[in-house]
């Protein structure tokens, strides 16, 4: 009888280890892809139902329309817009992302009003099915990362 033992030189804290950098790559990279894609859909008109933003007074919605000639939802003037839009520095760690761009610190901590929430809450919503989509993406990431990852290995046959 042949008996065979097999030892291998990576441990699985290393996999472990590296898993998370995989992860933390792959939640850096779907924080960007939000930006480029679903961020801009905020601006768009029939935004306000789909990211259930809290209603404008009337009167701040004509005066918009007369002075502004548009009536596209978090854009008065479009600085809040154009800077949100510019590409911004993604961070992480495996438990999450962040992305950082520079807008008027006015923006974000501008009130609507005391039981409506701020105009920061309202421009990182995202409904369902786009987390579902950024998830499916993660997924997808992670699986062709994991499928990749070779990680040199030492057998001996004792």
């Amino acid at each position: 009888m042949l008996s065979v033992k097999i030892f291998y030189s990576a441990h699985p804290r290393d996999v472990r280890k590296e898993i998370r950098k995989m992860f933390k790559k792959e939640l850096i990279s779907v924080v960007e892809i939000w930006q480029k894609l679903f961020l801009p859909k905020h601006f768009q008109l029939g935004a306000s139902p789909r990211y259930k933003y809290a209603k404008r007074k009337e009167s701040y919605r004509r005066r918009k329309r007369k002075k502004k000639h548009h009536s596209k939802p978090l854009v008065y003037e479009g600085d809040l817009m154009r800077k949100a839009l510019k590409k911004g520095k993604a961070s992480g760690t495996s438990a999450g992302a962040t992305l950082l761009f520079q807008v008027n610190s006015a923006y974000w901590f501008q009130q609507l009003d005391i039981w409506r929430g701020s105009m920061r809450d309202e421009l990182t919503r995202t409904t369902r099915a786009e987390d579902q989509e950024l998830a499916n993406i993660v997924k997808l990431g992670m699986a062709g990362q994991i499928r990749s990852f070779r990680r040199p290995v030492t057998r001996r046959i004792a």
